[in-house]
């Protein structure tokens, strides 16, 4: 079914949705549709192995995946710090994720880089975690700059343009 979908429906109009509990069917697929986004569920309260599932999952890229964690968010707390505990629920996941990515590209030396910007607005947790990260697989860092990213400097690396521009444009 998935090759017939493949062939008929182009990428941008045919993904799927691949369980994170059945991480080698997830490595099936990809191998069929290498180009297309996986809708992933199961991670967290359905116990889906996060690092499994996106090593099996990930496009060639390392991306391609888009994580769903619903129960695991959404119920992190029934208490009055519900705000704060699916904040910290949806975070913790990102970053696990984030980390898992990295670490999968790392291990297929996908990564020659000469510069890695890293966005964030949790730096106290990222940059350690992205560095015991990059150490574990014996990356060379020789400087780690953080400064504040402004609502211009995404449209820029988004658009290529700044905002000035863009509304010159129109």
């Amino acid at each position: 079914m998935a090759r017939k979908c493949v062939e008929r429906f182009p990428a941008d109009r045919c993904g799927f949705v691949v369980g994170a509990t059945h991480p080698a069917e997830a490595g099936r697929l990809r191998a069929v549709a290498p180009d297309r986004l996986f809708l992933v569920p199961g991670i967290g309260a359905q116990g889906g192995d996060l690092r499994a599932t996106l090593a099996a999952a990930s496009d060639a890229d390392g991306g391609g995946v888009l994580l769903t964690a619903s129960r695991s968010v959404l119920y992190a707390s029934d208490g009055r710090d519900f705000e704060a505990a699916a904040e910290a629920a949806a975070r913790e996941l990102k970053d696990a994720a984030n980390a898992a990515r990295l670490s999968k590209l790392l291990k297929e030396e996908k990564f020659p880089v000469q510069q890695l910007t890293v966005v964030t607005n949790d730096q106290e947790t990222v940059l350690p975690r992205l560095i015991e990260t990059l150490t574990a697989h014996h990356a060379v860092m020789q400087k780690i700059a953080p400064e504040e990213v402004t609502l211009e400097d995404v449209f820029i690396a988004r658009t290529g343009r700044t905002l000035a521009e863009d509304t010159q444009v129109k």
